[in-house]
């Protein structure tokens, strides 16, 4: 980050408000590291005005846009085009030497590409009405955080390096003796919240094991009801008196002073759990429907997640679920044994989780925990699980691979143990994996041969059509690898982004930029192929043969 003395960023936040918080945490690792930048916000009114009183610490001016209140105003395009005019005029003004998108939708993209500055970061939209994305991060963030459940890095991690923050832990902080928890028995979606009857069950044992503690809780306006079916139980009347009910009955400066005073936070994945990780509290996430615990988890020292072994966990939120099986995966008598560890300041690891937690309830859970690697990144750890799932290998290899074509960095990370039905499946993919490196291989030969040809004095164009088409063809083939081995989708994605954002402005520089693409995937590939292999000849010494399959 040399030579960026006096400069102005602007970072664009323009969706809710854990990302927003999320985006805060990282604006204020670049100030501390670099405290002569000036840092401008983009936001939505909506998000940014109750967060001021912590935003308005960092940031040196905050550009809030309130398209609501202008349609009320006048309910017509030409207002809202001038509306708009004038307000990216006046961020405009502002010289803005790096601009950086982190909201990763279209009208953010639309928004970027107004916005004057000299380097932009993140997606933008160019004049073709295509996305346009320069850095290798953000790249990663449109073709794996946005379309999959095979993103290995939390988000304030991928945040820091898309703006080029060095990596450094946050500190640890002191923890408090329980006294008052907090717990927020909600999340904006169904999916990702447990019916109200388990939380009953949970408060109410969590509140006979631990007869020196109070229970503040904490939610929206919208939650009210909700919370009142919750203490509407006569056995929970006889722990009134331990409850401060809160919700729908702060704002946001008042919710974190509460926080504050608390010494734990139980909740599901919300805004509320990145806010308490700002107090510097101990958070436990419920993780639920959509959630992605290694993406999403509270970014901050004394995080823990518990996270159903639904094998469709974790589906989209536009995916329909009748039954909601994850939520009946994660059982309130597991859950309220570890909150008595949790909130005791206990040591935990899987040595006391087993001793604490009956075995038959940890079937269906997963317990994991935060910790930093060696490169000083955020990362959720299992802590009861002794060998680990397809999507979870495919995550690591994920981390590695990346991690290293990025930034050349390499974590010390052990080889995921795995079990036989993990075995077998990543062993199939091997053969996805070969024609994908099969297929990279061809497009650069193809790609090579287009370069040729234009170098000669009269080069064909009937040739360098039919090369071209056989770059398309491979492109196609491709994406078709996927129909039977969908766990590969990540580098399939991951090649189709980097394609559709080739540099050249002539058919020369475009050919160049598809070779070395093409070269850079076949390693990628390769490079996958040796992983997994290494993976699956640890796993057969120490296991007797699996399956008739492999006699490599």
């Amino acid at each position: 980050m040399a030579n960026i003395e006096n400069k102005t960023f602007c970072l664009i936040q323009i969706t809710r408000f854990g990302d927003l918080i999320q985006t805060l945490q990282v604006a204020k690792a670049l100030k501390a590291q670099r405290p002569d930048i000036r840092l401008v916000l983009v936001a939505r009114d909506q998000f940014a005005s109750p967060l001021s009183f912590l935003l308005e610490k960092t940031f040196d001016r905050i550009y809030k846009f309130d398209v609501k209140t202008e349609l009320k105003k006048e309910c017509s395009y030409k207002h809202l085009n001038t509306y708009f005019s004038k307000f990216v005029e006046e961020i405009s003004e502002e010289k803005i030497d790096v601009s950086i998108n982190f909201s990763f939708s279209k009208s953010s993209n639309y928004l970027h590409s107004l916005i004057e500055s000299k380097y932009k970061l993140g997606p933008t939209q160019n004049r073709q009405n295509q996305i346009d994305i320069f850095d290798p991060w953000s790249s990663l963030v449109q073709s794996m955080v946005m379309r999959g459940p095979f993103n290995p890095f939390n988000i304030v991690d991928i945040y820091k390096k898309v703006i080029g923050v060095t990596p450094e832990a946050t500190k640890k902080f002191e923890l408090k003796k329980k006294d008052k928890i907090t717990i927020h028995p909600f999340a904006s979606h169904h999916k990702k919240s447990w019916p109200v009857k388990k939380w009953k069950e949970v408060i109410i044992k969590v509140l006979r094991a631990n007869t020196d503690i109070e229970i503040n809780l904490v939610g929206a306006p919208n939650e009210v009801e909700a919370c009142k079916d919750l203490l509407n139980d006569p056995v929970i009347d006889h722990f009134k008196k331990r409850i401060n009910n809160h919700v729908g009955k702060t704002n946001f400066e008042q919710l974190f002073n509460i926080l504050k005073e608390s010494s734990h936070f139980i909740g599901h994945d919300s805004m509320t759990g990145h806010l308490a990780k700002l107090a510097q509290l101990p958070t436990l996430t419920i993780s639920l429907g959509t959630v992605r615990p290694a993406e999403t988890t509270p970014y901050g020292h004394y995080s823990y997640s518990i996270a159903p072994k639904t094998k469709c966990f974790p589906c989209f939120p536009n995916e329909k679920c009748e039954t909601l099986q994850c939520h009946a995966d994660i059982s309130y008598q597991a859950t309220s044994q570890f909150i008595n560890m949790f909130i005791n300041n206990e040591e935990i690891n899987a040595k006391t989780i087993k001793e604490q937690i009956n075995v038959f309830h940890l079937n269906g859970l997963e317990i994991l925990g935060s910790e930093y690697t060696n490169a000083n990144l955020f990362q959720m750890k299992s802590l009861t699980e002794e060998s680990v799932g397809p999507k979870s290998v495919m995550r690591t290899l994920l981390r590695i691979l990346f991690l290293y074509k990025f930034s050349e960095i390499e974590e010390n990370v052990a080889f995921p143990k795995i079990n036989n039905e993990t075995y077998n499946v990543i062993y199939g993919c091997l053969e996805g994996i070969q024609h994908l490196y099969e297929l990279s291989e061809f497009g650069k030969k193809y790609s090579k041969d287009i370069l040729i040809e234009l170098a000669k004095d009269n080069p064909s164009l009937d040739l360098i059509k039919k090369l071209s088409a056989k770059i398309d063809e491979i492109d196609n083939l491709q994406a078709l690898v996927l129909q039977p081995y969908p766990l590969l989708t990540p580098f399939v994605e991951y090649f189709q982004l980097a394609k559709g954002n080739l540099k050249g402005s002539n058919l020369v520089e475009l050919s160049e930029s598809n070779y070395v693409l093409f070269n850079d995937y076949s390693i990628l590939t390769s490079t996958l192929h040796d992983l997994i292999t290494k993976i699956l000849s640890e796993h057969k010494l120490k296991n007797k043969p699996v399956t008739g399959q492999a006699k490599d």
